[in-house]
């Protein structure tokens, strides 16, 4: 049965799983979590991932200590600047950091081998 598509009972052909369903890790991917959208909020990041808003935020503030060779990159709108998390127990601009879709699926393909 090697290369033949399955038929069900009703004569029907029985398609393959990967075709009813998008496979676990490409379901992670921005097209088919956020469409049409262009950047992430952190919260939205760690929903996605299922990671805690700290576990994201780390890895942001970890792709700036890396000089961007490990990490998730974003962008702090409070300040214009790529990755900063600013210094003190509230670091500064934590909500309106931005992190790009392409980013997203950048670093996801990464970490997952996608």
């Amino acid at each position: 049965m090697r290369g033949q598509t399955p038929i069900q009972r009703d004569g029907t052909k029985r398609l393959a799983d990967s075709e009813t369903q998008p496979q676990p890790l490409e379901s992670l991917l921005s097209k088919n979590r956020f469409p049409n959208r262009s950047s992430l909020r952190i919260h939205e990041v760690s929903d996605a991932l299922q990671l805690t808003f700290g576990h994201v935020a780390n890895l942001v503030q970890e792709y700036r200590d890396t000089g961007g060779e490990s990490g998730l990159p974003a962008l702090n709108l409070s300040t214009g600047n790529g990755s900063q998390t600013g210094t003190g127990r509230n670091p500064t601009g934590r909500g309106c950091w931005r992190i790009a879709v392409s980013d997203y699926d950048k670093f996801l393909r990464k970490r997952l081998g996608l």
